[in-house]
């Protein structure tokens, strides 16, 4: 992991933020984080937890939309969200590991614009 990815590992989970992981410790300089442990594990692991509860599903999800625009305000793109990275709270509820993101540029009208090795424009309504 480099240097800059691990920096936002750390930076942006210190603070309290329904639907990221939560960050119980790190150490930048020796590159390494503890989260806290999720016994449910991954949405990977639990693809049919929520087949045939729409409201349960909607609720789970709610958390994890709510997060990915929090970032967006802080012009922070998650580059990795997959059912691997994220998890199942104790409150059945979704909660994902930062892990890749990147800064971007977004203009008012809220459309990503700027790097990357794949070209990028999405509205963030």
């Amino acid at each position: 992991m480099s240097s800059k990815l691990l920096k936002n590992e750390i930076r942006v989970p210190k603070e309290a933020r329904p639907g990221l992981i939560k960050l119980l410790d790190s150490n930048e300089e020796e590159r390494w984080v503890i989260t806290k442990y999720y016994p449910q594990g991954s949405v990977e692991r639990n693809l049919l937890k929520f087949k045939g509860k729409p409201a349960a599903a909607l609720k789970a999800f709610r958390s994890l939309v709510q997060a990915v625009a929090g970032l967006h305000q802080e012009s922070i793109v998650h580059r990795d969200i997959k059912p691997a990275n994220v998890f199942v709270t104790d409150e059945d509820e979704l909660a994902m590991r930062l892990g890749l993101v990147r800064s971007k540029n977004f203009t008012p009208a809220g459309i990503v614009i700027g790097g990357g090795s794949s070209p990028v424009a999405r509205t963030m309504a």
